[in-house]
């Protein structure tokens, strides 16, 4: 549900923003990609420790506080995937039906191969492995020595430091 509200979002927010569809392609996709990296980063570093009590959820404000930061950050980062996605499509109407194939293949690829990855990486790894596939996407339109490829650059290898070291994350916080 967080998924398809972000995206969702992502793709509103092209539509109806014309700053955002004034940029540049070759700036907005790079931007968006190393933000949405970023966020997952991030996102799981706040995420992970941050202990919810659902059965309070009702009534205590902190833990509505706290689950409406969790929804925030999960969400975050797929408003930035469904940017560059609608802003691809966008940007190349006539391509759509082949562009937004891909994109399903893609989707399914990653969906066959998300179970043997967690088990082979964990799943806090494999969540930083998806977070580095979005960064490194955005390096491909990030040419030449400039702040934005270092920055890019930048995000890339703070993601891809805990993929190759699991040791570098924590686990999520578990009740018992």
């Amino acid at each position: 549900a967080v998924g398809l509200l972000g995206t969702g979002a992502g793709g509103i927010a092209v539509a109806t923003s014309e700053r955002l569809r004034r940029w540049p392609i070759e700036r907005l996709v790079p931007i968006t990609c190393f933000l949405a990296g970023a966020s997952v980063l991030v996102g799981y570093l706040i995420i992970a420790p941050t202990q919810l009590n659902i059965a309070q959820a009702v009534t205590s404000p902190v833990e509505i506080a706290k689950l409406a930061l969790v929804s925030v950050l999960l969400t975050t980062t797929f408003v930035l995937v469904g940017i560059v996605l609608s802003t691809i499509l966008g940007a190349n109407a006539q391509a759509a039906n082949r562009l937004y194939g891909a994109d399903l293949i893609g989707a399914a690829l990653g969906c066959v191969i998300a179970v043997p990855l967690i088990w082979v990486l964990t799943p806090p790894r494999t969540v930083m492995l998806a977070g580095l596939i979005l960064a490194v996407g955005g390096l491909r339109l990030a040419r030449a020595p400039n702040p934005l490829l270092a920055a890019g650059v930048l995000v890339v290898v703070a993601l891809a430091l805990p993929v190759g070291w699991g040791s570098l994350l924590r686990d999520p916080v578990v009740a018992e």
